[in-house]
Order: structure tokens, then sequence, then C-alpha cells
């Protein structure tokens, strides 16, 4: 399973983790707690959490979005009523979570070695333009209240997903999400194009969490800054047509062109990748269709601008 937490071990707390992230109020003039406070008398301020955690009960993890669709355990998607918000936000309150450190536990490394963090438990919390994470790393002394606190959340949660929203296939989640039975931020696709003529400038595209972004992008030369905006419907689902009609899941994992391409897609639990690139060898006959059908996917899907 991949990890939710690289994002935050990056994060230049200010003040126990707690950070500005939007301007959806005057973040500067309120604490996390009230914050918190504010999303439960307002069930329309924004609210997103990315929680996991290990203990007996095996990996457990959640994803909730600011629309109230949420992912539990990569699996199945699930919808977050008020009632089940305002159970999770008084959780964090009734633990003092905007008082946790970011990080507790770790080991020291020897020399000038930092010793690696090897996440147990993590919470990350975004509402009323303000962002806090903490997390637990699995060496060290463990602060009991964030696992617990991570537990509890999970436990709210997890009954819900019995009733949730699956898929066994790569093409039935894409067909789940043509429908809209799978809200579009559960797609994530990335592609890739950088060019054989090195002199040339590529690009990098993604569609995450119902926004799309873009960047130029040539290595060792210039890497872009992301542009980004919300996806509309008529391109979302232009692109999702896109995919299916290539029978994005039957190409192979790679394929031969003149450019260099990559293509991610995950929805859920499924994860595909492919590659093309030149290819000298006895099975680029046999591809070069494939290759062509990939390409040209990879290049419609590039021209997309936020």
């Amino acid at each position: 399973m991949y990890r939710l937490f690289f994002s935050m071990l990056l994060l230049a707390a200010a003040t126990n983790g707690v950070k500005a992230v939007a301007a959806e109020t005057d973040a500067g003039s309120v604490t996390f707690d009230q914050a918190l406070n504010a999303a439960i008398e307002n069930p329309g301020q924004s609210l997103s959490m990315q929680i996991e955690c290990t203990n007996e009960k095996g990996i457990r993890s959640l994803r909730l979005y600011p629309s109230g669709v949420a992912v539990w355990n990569q699996q199945v998607q699930v919808n977050i009523d008020e009632a089940i918000r305002a159970r999770l936000l008084n959780a964090l309150l009734k633990a003092d979570f905007p008082s946790f450190e970011t990080h507790y536990g770790g080991k020291a490394g020897s020399g000038r070695i930092k010793a690696p963090n090897i996440v147990m438990c993590s919470i990350e919390v975004q509402t009323g333009g303000m962002e806090k994470s903490s997390y637990q790393d699995v060496n060290g002394d463990r602060f009991e209240t964030l696992i617990n606190l991570a537990a509890t959340l999970l436990d709210i949660i997890e009954p819900l997903a019995e009733r949730g929203i699956g898929s066994t296939s790569m093409a039935e989640a894409l067909t789940l999400l043509k429908q809209g039975k799978l809200a579009p931020q559960l797609l994530v696709l990335r592609v890739m194009h950088l060019h054989a003529d090195a002199k040339k400038t590529g690009a990098m595209l993604r569609i995450e969490a119902g926004q799309l972004g873009r960047r130029q992008y040539q290595p060792g030369v210039k890497v872009g800054g992301w542009k980004s905006s919300p996806i509309d419907s008529e391109t979302f689902h232009r692109v999702i047509q896109q995919l299916i009609d290539a029978s994005v899941w039957s190409l192979p994992a790679n394929l031969p062109s003149v450019d260099a391409y990559q293509m991610n897609v995950r929805i859920l639990n499924h994860n595909l990748l492919i590659r093309s690139r030149p290819l000298n060898n006895e099975m680029v006959q046999q591809k070069t269709t494939q290759g062509g059908v990939f390409t040209a996917l990879a290049d419609s899907i590039l021209s997309l601008e936020p």
C-alpha cells in the first residue's frame, strides 16, 4: 500500500505543524481548534483528511475529500454525511489534536546520516484555510494519544465500507467513473512526454483530486512550476472516454515510440504504469500498432490546458 505521508514529512510547520493553506479564512487570526469548531458549526466549511495507521487491525487508511467523498483502504468509495463528519471533528477536539507535535518517536542517525522515518500512524487535516499534521515513527517513544486517535477516526469510518462502492478491475473502475458512480476525485492520472531531441522541452500533466495540472519539463535543464485549476465535467468525461476507447488496461507496460512517454493511471486499488520509448528488439513490430494507440492517447491528454 502506498503511503499517504510523504507530503507531511516535508511540511515546514510553524507551530505544532499548523500552517495556512488557503484564503478560506483569515488563518492568521484563528487557532486550529477554532477552525475545527467552526467546521462543526458550519457543515459547508471545507474539510479534508488523510489518515493511515498500522496496529492490531492491520494497515488501515482513509482519505476524505472536501466534497464529502472518502476512500477507505484505497479499495472502496464511501460518502460521509454531516453526522459522521461531526463525529470525526469532535474526536479530533476531544483528543486535543491541535496541540499535537508534528513528529513523535524516531531515532537519531550516526554522524551526518539521519535515520529514515518509518511512519506507524499519521493524521493530516485541512479545514478553514489551515492544515495540521502529526505522525508517529515506528521507532522511539510512542505518543499513545496519537495512535489511539487515529484508531478512533478509522473505527468511525470502517463500518461504512461494507456498503461502499468498489471495483474488480481498472476497466470496471473507469466505467463507474463514466457513469458517475465513482467520484471524479478518485482518478489519479499522470502523463509525461520527453522529446527524442533533448533540446526540446517536454511536458508533464496530472489529474488528481479533481484538479488538472500541467508543467514544462526538460531533464537537467528546466522544471517549470505547476499550473493548476479544477477540471470541468466535460473535460473529465472526455478523458475517461479516451482511456476506455484505448482499452488502456490491455496495453503492454512497455511500448515502442520515437519519443519517450509515461502514463500512470490509478483508481482505488487499481494501478497502471505504461512506458513507451525507442526499442530495438524483435517485439517492436508486434507492438507498433499498440504503441501508436498509446502515444496518440498520451498526446491528446497532454494537449489539455488548466
